[in-house]
């Protein structure tokens, strides 16, 4: 069935910052091709600070009908999220009508992250008489739960919800230990399989250094100071590497400090914040690539890797687990320096037995565009439909079981 869906998301990319909720936007391509799509993504902001115009046209980038109205608040958010909730639930409304007036009524609101987006949403859903679908991406999840009215606004959200979606089966357990009547649809992020292609055969190269990248960098949930420590360690043992670091979470100073501590300044190249173009050049230059984070829901730049024909190497954070399968590469205790360090090492002989194209077959199968979009809209019909209560949505976790 063919459906009018307005997505409202907590992070969407704008004008200044191309990188946040990239992962919706890949879902928003996605889904447009089966359905009548529009975005509203307002823009939260303190009253304290500058009033800027409304936005009701589509950005020459946006794929789809976009409205970005502003939400103005007075609380902050650290201290409380009921304002912040409110003005967004305002914005969310205003876009609504504006959406409406131009394809129809929206048959079904898909919000993206319970706070603030989810919790808006089943206000604005339940003034309108329009089912709402929530998918969780947060990571970790206890993000959202810091305050009490954080926790009660995920509570109205999972609550409100006609169907609840997580991005991966780690996420999913820590949205049902929150609220053990959850029931939880898991549907991975959409990774953009035409545009991530196999990297070409690799060039006869006078180096033998193997090539390393990484996507994100930062003290915290990325954890680049113990891919920093334990790229050290395998220089040590006699492996020669060049390492390439995309992303910027405002710690690079820190961490190019701890690279230049451990001997790795002729080693280690920070890049900063990197556009899709030169990400998928850097997966076509590297060899393999790591991701040492303490959690990622999902991993979409991992599965990025491997559908540009990498090997991985990665931490047991929540998401590559359901991503890295056997034979195209290897999973490691997350914050084990050493663990990490001898799977770097032995990089060589994991280059040399990948399977690239059968690698990137199973991404393509599992979450290219077509099969996201084919259960994301048989969950659309099941709460359109009427049939869309928690309870009569639950499918078990996929298949994929990948390497524990």
């Amino acid at each position: 069935m063919r459906h009018r869906v307005l997505i409202a998301p907590s992070w969407y990319p704008a004008a200044g910052d191309a990188v946040s909720g990239v992962f919706v936007l890949d879902q928003v391509r996605a889904l447009a091709g089966s359905h009548d799509v529009a975005v509203v993504a307002p823009r939260l902001r303190n009253r304290l600070r500058r009033l800027t115009a409304n936005r009701d046209e589509a950005d020459s980038g946006d794929p789809v009908y976009t409205v970005r109205p502003d939400g103005p608040f007075i609380m902050p958010r650290r201290l409380s999220w009921t304002g912040a909730i409110a003005a967004y639930a305002s914005a969310l409304e205003h876009g609504f009508r504006d959406v409406e007036k131009r394809m129809g009524r929206p048959t079904v609101i898909h919000a993206h992250v319970a706070v603030p987006a989810g919790a808006a949403a089943v206000m604005v859903g339940q003034r309108f008489g329009v089912p709402v679908v929530l998918t969780e991406h947060a990571g970790p999840f206890d993000m959202l739960l810091r305050t009490g009215s954080s926790r009660r606004a995920v509570h109205q959200a999972l609550r409100g919800a006609r169907a609840t979606v997580a991005v991966g089966p780690t996420l999913a357990a820590a949205i049902t230990a929150f609220d053990p009547r959850a029931r939880i649809e898991i549907i991975g992020n959409v990774i953009d399989t035409e545009f991530f292609s196999l990297r070409p055969e690799p060039q006869a190269r006078s180096s033998s250094e193997v090539r390393v990248v990484t996507v994100g960098c930062g003290m915290g949930q990325k954890n680049t100071p113990s891919l920093l420590r334990a790229v050290a360690a395998a220089q040590m043992r006699g492996l020669a590497l060049d390492v390439v670091i995309c992303g910027d979470a405002g710690e690079n100073g820190q961490v190019q400090a701890i690279a230049e501590s451990l001997g790795l300044s002729s080693t280690v190249r920070l890049i900063g914040r990197t556009d899709r173009d030169g990400i998928r050049q850097w997966m076509h230059w590297a060899d393999v690539y790591v991701c040492s984070s303490r959690v990622e829901t999902f991993g979409v730049a991992v599965g990025e890797a491997i559908a540009s024909g990498l090997p991985v190497i990665s931490t047991r954070c929540g998401g590559p687990e359901w991503l890295v399968q056997t034979g195209s590469g290897r999973l490691v205790p997350v914050e084990d320096d050493e663990a990490l360090a001898d799977a770097i090492a032995e990089a060589p002989s994991l280059i040399a037995t990948h399977d690239r194209a059968a690698a990137r077959r199973n991404i393509v199968e599992a979450f290219s565009a077509a099969p996201i979009t084919a259960q994301l809209t048989d969950v659309y019909d099941k709460v359109v439909g009427g049939d869309g209560s928690p309870a009569q949505i639950t499918r078990a976790t996929s298949q994929w079981g990948g390497q524990h």
